[in-house]
């Protein structure tokens, strides 16, 4: 998988004699390490990118990984403990990014941000996480006698 897939099959090429945004050129950039997860029973893959991205690009960035992290991070051991720490850590590479000024002088298209996490399908992985600890709790909880 590459970093293309995670961000609704747009083309992935970083530009080579760049200051600016990894992707599109534009500055101000910073780069930020961006994380993600998947789980599979008892093994998980990770991966984290961190290239200079300018505002526009590393938003589309942080939740294009999000997004997989949030729905694919809860079906393994170590992702499981794994997700929610990589999901902080896009937090803060996203504020990061937020405090960049407006992009400018980009030689291609920025990366397109796309829906807000929150509002996208992978958002429904949220329950597996919290039906799991709801179910943990209430093994803990006494019963009314």
């Amino acid at each position: 998988m590459d970093l293309a897939d995670l961000l609704d099959g747009e083309p992935w090429g970083p530009l080579a004699d760049s200051d600016g945004c990894a992707y599109c050129g534009a500055t101000p950039a910073v780069a930020a390490p961006v994380r993600w997860c998947r789980g599979a029973y008892i093994l998980h893959v990770s991966l984290h990118v961190k290239e200079p991205f300018c505002r526009t690009c590393g938003t589309a960035v942080v939740r294009g990984m999000s997004a997989t992290t949030l729905a694919w991070a809860w079906w393994g051991i170590g992702s499981f403990v794994q997700g929610p720490l990589f999901l902080v850590a896009n937090l803060v590479a996203r504020a990061r990014f937020s405090r960049l000024g407006e992009p400018v002088g980009a030689v291609r298209p920025p990366f397109n941000r796309g829906k807000p996490l929150l509002r996208r399908a992978a958002a429904f992985g949220l329950l597996v996480p919290i039906t799991v600890i709801g179910l943990v709790v209430a093994q803990f909880v006494p019963s009314a006698p």
